[in-house]
């Protein structure tokens, strides 16, 4: 079946499927039989990029979203709403995650009237000849598993819950924990990722196993934890002891509720395999990346569950979570990746006031603990250890970070972690997140200095001149000037740093 023959069968099965139901609710008003396509744009770009592959483009003048497919043509069944002859210009391109996660949800009712379309156009596809087999849209996943084998996997799960959305990760596994489909995609240099791992939607869970044997355990409880999309993967080489690297930005959170879900991955993983390509996981398993949802995952624990093989000692892990960094206690500022170290950074400014926002959610609560932040006190003029003792299962806090005046932009690290007492029953699991910092001067600083390295040189300049220059008799002026312009600047600077 060719493109123009596949696009008409869907035009025909969204016009047969649109309904009020399916329409935005505060277009309900204006939806009528003859313009079925009113209120339906993001739920049928939704649909098509699941049958057609490509991004969902948005144009907020218009509000309105639409498909660019992978050859780069755009695909849009909903524009004909438009009966102004109206302009449509890309505002931005939006993942289906952010979509369907919208905070606005009960607004929207996008995730709703989503799987009430996608089941009216499925059921109509079939009428009109398609096969079952291309009807499963593209919820092929990268599956990453992470278990109880040792501490630190287990403090990698929790920190993977706790990070905020767009964090980036890194897991890596020899090479005889893969199946061959993931191997042979996996290029042996870094950044350079190869084209079908591109946007690669992933998903991480938490594995308790049991040891039955030597070299044997058996998989007894599989939960759902963050979904997310690769963003580099190679090897260290061919051999079962190398090494696949694996880097990946975190979304949505996955949330599985049924019991099956340890029977379904067993079978996909032979209880072999920790990463694997798998297709359990469907759109109505995503979590918005929001406190509440935090709050679900760690929910589903059994805390049991957190016993290690490697030592046998079962450990409490504290859930803590990072919100992120505020600017005005309001603006939440927006995580930034480095290709060159595939890590998550902030970028700060100089002279500014941060909030750094963070949170316990403990299930049960064996001891009290502290949580510590630690900054270069080079960098930040506010207090450069922060201690907060958890003596409670729930809290809520945020800390002033204040970065000083600075020579030159700058790198540096946060430190954010968990500190518990020594000799207690229950063995914690202490969580360490490092948060690697750029802070910017301010450019009106530069073209300050820039300004007095001028003015100092026109002062200077001035008198040496007048000695060559003998009839020169008003190089006073440029001087007294030049000088004048270079103390002035450095007095506005120095009070400025303080």
């Amino acid at each position: 079946m060719n493109f123009e023959t596949k696009k008409d069968k869907f035009r025909s099965a969204f016009n047969a499927s649109w309904s009020k139901d399916t329409c935005l609710p505060s277009m309900k008003d204006q939806w009528n039989e003859t313009s079925k396509e009113i209120g339906q744009c993001a739920v049928t770009a939704l649909i098509l990029q699941e049958y057609f592959g490509g991004q969902i483009l948005y144009c907020s003048d218009l509000d309105h979203y639409w498909n660019i497919l992978p050859d780069n043509n755009e695909l849009d069944m909903t524009f004909s709403q438009f009966t102004n002859n109206e302009n449509k210009s890309v505002t931005d391109i939006i993942s289906r995650e952010k979509i369907l996660s919208s905070e606005n949800e009960i607004t929207y009712q996008t995730r709703k009237r989503y799987y009430l379309l996608k089941s009216n156009v499925t059921k109509n596809l079939r009428e009109n000849g398609y096969k079952a087999k291309e009807l499963k849209g593209n919820n092929n996943r990268l599956i990453f598993i992470s278990s109880n084998a040792e501490g630190e996997y287990i403090s990698d799960v929790i920190e993977i819950i706790s990070s905020p959305n767009k964090f980036c990760q890194h897991f890596r596994y020899q090479l005889k924990w893969l199946p061959s489909n993931v191997k042979d995609k996996l290029t042996y240099e870094r950044n350079n990722l190869n084209a079908t791992l591109k946007k690669q939607k992933i998903g991480i869970c938490y594995l308790f196993q049991i040891k039955v044997a030597d070299g044997k355990w058996k998989w007894e409880k599989l939960y759902s934890i963050r979904a997310g999309v690769l963003i580099d993967a190679y090897k260290t080489g061919d051999n079962e002891n190398d090494i696949a690297h694996f880097y990946f930005k975190l979304t949505d959170y996955l949330f599985y509720d049924e019991a099956d879900l340890t029977e379904k991955l067993i079978k996909k993983s032979n209880e072999k395999f920790y990463a694997f390509f798998d297709s359990t996981f469907k759109d109505q398993h995503i979590l918005n990346p929001s406190k509440a949802s935090k709050f679900k995952i760690y929910n589903k624990f059994d805390m049991t569950h957190f016993k290690v093989i490697s030592d046998n000692n079962t450990y409490y892990p504290p859930f803590v979570y990072f919100t992120g960094i505020k600017k005005n206690n309001t603006k939440e500022i927006k995580v930034k990746f480095n290709k060159l170290t595939c890590q998550s950074y902030y970028t700060l400014i100089e002279g500014k006031s941060y909030s750094f926002e963070f949170g316990t959610y403990c299930k049960t609560f064996p001891t009290t603990f502290n949580l510590k932040l630690e900054c270069d006190k080079n960098i930040f003029s506010s207090p450069d250890e922060y201690i907060y003792k958890i003596n409670s299962g729930y809290n809520e806090e945020s800390w002033l970070l204040m970065t000083k005046i600075l020579e030159k932009s700058v790198w540096s690290i946060i430190k954010f972690k968990s500190e518990f007492p020594e000799n207690i029953q229950t063995k914690p699991l202490d969580i360490i997140i490092n948060l690697p910092i750029h802070v910017n001067r301010k450019i009106i600083f530069r073209i300050i200095e820039v300004f007095s390295d001028i003015a100092f040189g026109v002062g200077t300049g001035s008198i040496a001149i007048s000695k060559v220059l003998t009839d020169w008799d008003w190089w006073y002026i440029p001087t007294i000037i030049g000088y004048f312009v270079w103390v002035i600047t450095k007095i506005i600077t120095k009070l400025w740093r303080g």
